[in-house]
């Protein structure tokens, strides 16, 4: 199976394949397996980037999935679990992530970073130590990880 025409690879998945070291032959079959991979005209919707609250939020998703694909990570899921910070308090990270290794981490996706949701991510990571919390923003282009600690 190959894109039609009037479609074509995302600019963003294929230069990411690319980055993560993915040989062309592969990018080629991971597009021709994986056609959400692939731009068509978007209809258009009251959210954009549903089931995402941002457009961030969406191409980071497509990120992991290629990192998933290239055997990187053993999954992820999107806003799938709720964490107690105490006194009543959750914590809803954006990305809970399986690594290979079995061992589970915490990406929250921001883009501007305001105070509260920085003290709620270095509470759950004081609250669960067995576990990583990473902040990821975009700077040129790319996604940087940024490993918070209580």
């Amino acid at each position: 199976m190959t894109a039609r025409a009037d479609r074509r690879p995302t600019p963003l998945a294929v230069r990411q394949m690319r980055n993560l070291g993915i040989p062309e032959d592969a990018i080629a079959r991971c597009l021709a397996e994986n056609p959400h991979l692939v731009d068509a005209e978007p209809a258009p919707l009251a959210r954009p980037y549903a089931p995402y609250k941002s457009k961030w939020e969406a191409d980071y998703a497509a990120y992991l999935e290629l990192r998933k694909l290239a055997g990187q990570i053993e999954g992820w899921s999107y806003e799938t679990e709720r964490l107690a910070l105490g006194g009543g308090a959750t914590y809803r990270p954006d990305f809970p992530v399986i690594e290979c290794d079995g061992s589970k981490s915490y990406h929250e996706v921001k883009g501007y970073r305001r105070e509260a949701a920085i003290v709620r991510i270095k509470v759950a990571a004081g609250r669960y130590p067995d576990r990583a919390f990473y902040l990821v923003t975009k700077k040129a282009g790319s996604w940087q990880l940024e490993r918070q600690r209580a």
